[in-house]
């Protein structure tokens, strides 16, 4: 399975989904992860309006992490989420160390 994960440092989860500038991306087998890449957004994605819900963003981040199941972000709207669900990513919101998170 691979995960998305929205961090600023890399060792966080501190970035809520619509205002990600780079997604880290892991490879999770047997609950251990390997760090597969970075994968940064476009920088018009991020200089719009982050408080409403933007369909041309959303479905250019999707297209940016379509090949995961799995998002671990510090905040996502309920809309998103959804959105998200439908195209097979799961999303979970949560603020904690990377490492812990395959735990």
């Amino acid at each position: 399975m691979r995960a998305a994960i929205t961090s600023s440092n890399g060792k966080f989860v501190d970035t809520s989904f619509c205002q990600a500038k780079i997604f880290y991306i892991y490879e999770v087998r047997n609950k251990m992860r390997f760090f597969v890449e970075i994968r940064k957004t476009f920088e018009s994605i991020n200089s719009k309006n982050k408080t409403a819900f933007d369909e041309d963003n959303f479905e250019k981040i999707c297209n940016i992490i379509k090949d995961c199941q799995l998002l671990y972000t510090a905040q996502i709207g309920s809309k998103s989420a959804h959105l998200l669900k439908r195209k097979g990513i799961l999303s979970l919101a949560v603020q904690e160390d990377i490492r812990e998170l395959f735990n």
